[in-house]
């Protein structure tokens, strides 16, 4: 267990100041990721079935005031279905950018030691090494959570359409 423990630690001083914060990062995006597949899949469903019910035992009333309430239950799921996905896209656009910043600071240590003097090409190779892994973090993180990002922006797409066309049904009978 400690050796696991060690590993990560060495990773973490290995990769620069960056990685740490890349692992933030990777946590939120899970964690906005999990939270918008589980409210697609799971809670819009259930409320798209508690507003089709609301609809079914609506008293008649006016035409309009129909129109007016099935077009504002309409706009609320969508703004509901629509909501944490730009969280999302920022975040995985933001790895990549946070990855190449490390390996740029650790380009930087690179080359001041250069100008220290420091010539021997081991020191220098395992120091370009440590620089280029935030990136290598940076990338496969945007590169998991695009992927994911794609998916859930088409399953909302989808719903979207399938509300679009949708009628929420119609309970009126006589106009008052």
């Amino acid at each position: 267990m400690f050796e696991q423990v060690e590993l990560v630690l060495a990773f973490f001083q290995r990769g620069g100041p960056v990685i740490p914060v890349l692992l933030v990062v990777c946590f939120l995006l899970g964690f906005h990721i999990i939270g918008r597949y589980w409210f697609v899949n799971v809670q819009y469903p259930k409320l798209l079935q508690v507003q089709t019910q609301f609809f079914l035992t609506l008293k008649p009333v006016h035409h309009w005031a129909y129109e007016k309430m099935k077009l504002s239950a309409k706009g609320q799921l969508t703004i509901q279905l629509q909501e944490g996905v730009s969280e999302i896209h920022s975040l995985v656009r933001i790895a990549p950018l946070l990855g190449l910043l490390g390996t740029i600071l650790g380009m930087m240590q690179v080359f001041g030691s250069l100008n220290l003097g420091h010539t021997d090409v081991e020191v220098l190779s395992s120091g370009i090494s440590a620089a280029t892994l935030p990136t290598l973090v940076g990338l496969i993180i945007g590169i998991s959570g695009y992927y994911f990002h794609a998916r859930l922006r088409e399953k909302i797409r989808t719903e979207l359409q399938k509300l679009s066309v949708m009628e929420m049904p119609h309970t009126l009978g006589q106009s008052l």
